[in-house]
């Protein structure tokens, strides 16, 4: 190293003033020391991140290889609900059928009844019916509200 004041050669050790010129060098190793430090931080910082880098890597290119799970479970799965939506599939036809026996079953014994001038419901289940005390069912299988104002076109439906 040189001396910043009087440019003469340092032998090491450095000492603490120039033997030339005695100016006080200890500022100037002190920076000496600093700047080797710093180098040895800098070259263990980029080791280190170096060294993850290439970890990350590994894992990430050992990740990417690494077989798919086992598709025959999904298979094995998926076979499994088909069958089971094949036995509601099953089970709805069956209650589709019974509905349609039941609903024509209904029909055949319900009418349909457009209501004449001078009628009231007692006396379209008297006709109907047989009976007049039986017009509450024909109140409730309609949904009257107030059975004396029927009026007179409405259709309703009498079940036998």
């Amino acid at each position: 190293m040189k001396c910043p004041v009087c440019s003469n050669e340092l032998s090491e050790p450095l000492p603490l003033q120039c033997p030339h010129c005695g100016a006080d060098l200890t500022l100037n190793i002190n920076i000496r020391k600093l700047c080797r430090e710093v180098k040895r931080n800098y070259r263990l910082w980029l080791t280190t991140i170096v060294i993850l880098f290439v970890a990350a890597l590994v894992l990430l290119i050992v990740r990417l290889q690494s077989p798919c799970p086992p598709v025959p479970e999904n298979r094995d799965s998926i076979s499994v609900l088909q069958g089971k939506i094949a036995a509601l599939n099953d089970s709805l036809s069956l209650y589709k059928t019974r509905l349609s026996e039941y609903a024509a079953k209904n029909v055949v014994n319900a009418s349909e009844y457009i209501i004449q001038p001078g009628d009231n419901l007692w006396l379209i289940a008297q006709k109907i019916l047989g009976d007049g005390n039986l017009y509450p069912k024909i109140v409730s299988d309609n949904n009257i509200a107030d059975p004396s104002l029927v009026k007179v076109g409405q259709k309703i439906i009498v079940k036998k």
